[in-house]
């Protein structure tokens, strides 16, 4: 025995998005960085004194010539803007909407435990859940 766990190194740009694997990326005993965006993320590096070259890395997983920005069709800052200020576009947000409703069952299955960050106009995943369902729920009227 090891007496060791594995981290799971996801974010919560990544959960959001669904963008990560089941099992894969996703999986671990713990995850210190689920309450952090990618923004944020890039910031405690920088406090953390990690090298530019790892902080400033493209994103990807690297089995593409794409990086995770191109694939997604957005970048992360933007997102990033969407889930601490409600800012972005309404066919932006939709997007958004579209992808956490279509990859919600991923943090169903695999909900990894992580640590609670207070942060200013913080948004946790729970808060999240009722905007989606909120949003959701008026697109519904709409079509109607």
């Amino acid at each position: 025995s090891f007496n060791a766990f594995v981290v799971n190194t996801d974010n919560l740009d990544e959960r959001i998005a669904g963008y990560f694997t089941l099992y894969g990326d996703g999986a671990g005993d713990y995850a210190p960085l689920r309450g952090l965006t990618v923004t944020e993320v890039i910031e405690l590096g920088k406090w953390l004194g990690i090298p530019d070259h790892l902080i400033n890395k493209k994103p990807g997983d690297g089995l593409q010539d794409k990086d995770d920005e191109d694939r997604l069709g957005f970048k992360y800052s933007d997102l990033d803007l969407f889930i601490r200020q409600n800012i972005g576009d309404e066919e932006f947000k939709d997007k958004i909407c579209k992808l956490y409703n279509k990859n919600i069952y991923k943090t169903e299955v695999v909900n990894v435990p992580g640590p609670a960050i207070p942060y200013p106009n913080y948004v946790d995943l729970e808060t999240y859940v009722q905007n989606i369902l909120e949003f959701a729920e008026k697109e519904n009227k709409e079509k109607k």
